[in-house]
């Protein structure tokens, strides 16, 4: 059931140039979402009016008290922009949710291939959490596509989570290659990579999540079905 909290950003973490977390609190101990859901911001943004937008929970359910959201500064986006630019540790907000139904849970599968792009990792990372967290004995495959390096969010994490996690793989693929030694894909998600990430046999039982840009989700599912992933197994989340 959506409940509504004011909150206040207790921490801002720069994750890249242009993409920051908000720890966003108190929020009660009886807060329960499930990893994938979002939360709805509201702000009142001076000498314009109280703007309201979807952001997804990053954090899992298994760490209480807070919600992290991670956005992305956007051109267009006059929340994100002033949150980005603006926002400082005390800022007052008001949080509702959990909304949406692009979720995992304990005990859905035991194979996930999460395919996202830009900030469409967030709710994927919230899951990769949940599973270090439980320690659940599952497999998980992260196709992640990002501008350069740089722009890779949770970089650091992901790569100490790769280390840690021996059931967990992360492919990268980068679609600008500026001035980095880069060994692994490059451009835009394709058929061929979802091939190489996900063997043959781990199609039909997998289950899979993709998150992105519409234009992203909508090819990767195609390629996923043309590959032999069932529909019905297939999730997705759109980020305009």
């Amino acid at each position: 059931m959506p409940q509504s909290f004011d909150v206040t950003i207790q921490k801002i973490i720069r994750e890249t140039p242009e993409v920051k977390t908000f720890r966003l609190g108190p929020v009660p101990q009886s807060f329960d979402f499930d990893p994938g859901q979002f939360v709805t911001i509201a702000c009142d943004i001076p000498g314009d009016r109280r703007i309201r937008r979807a952001y997804s929970i990053a954090n899992p359910p298994t760490r209480k008290g807070y919600v992290d959201v991670t956005i992305r500064k956007m051109d267009e986006g006059r929340l994100s922009r002033y949150l980005c630019d603006h926002a400082w540790e005390g800022m007052p907000l008001q949080m509702m949710g959990p909304y949406g139904k692009f979720i995992f849970k304990q005990g859905m599968g035991n194979r996930l291939v999460l395919v996202g792009a830009g900030s469409g990792v967030v709710p994927l990372m919230c899951m990769v959490r949940y599973a270090r967290d439980l320690n659940l004995d599952i497999e998980l495959t992260l196709l992640y596509s990002s501008k350069t390096w740089d722009h890779v969010i949770y970089r650091d994490e992901l790569e100490g989570l790769h280390e840690e996690l021996k059931t967990l793989r992360v492919m990268h693929t980068l679609t600008r290659v500026n001035g980095h030694e880069w060994h692994g894909f490059r451009g835009r998600i394709s058929k061929q990579m979802l091939q190489e990430c996900i063997p043959t046999e781990a199609v039909a039982d997998a289950l899979y999540y993709v998150c992105g840009p519409p234009q992203m989700v909508d090819t990767t599912v195609a390629y996923l079905k043309e590959i032999g992933a069932p529909a019905e197994r297939i999730h997705v989340e759109k980020y305009d």
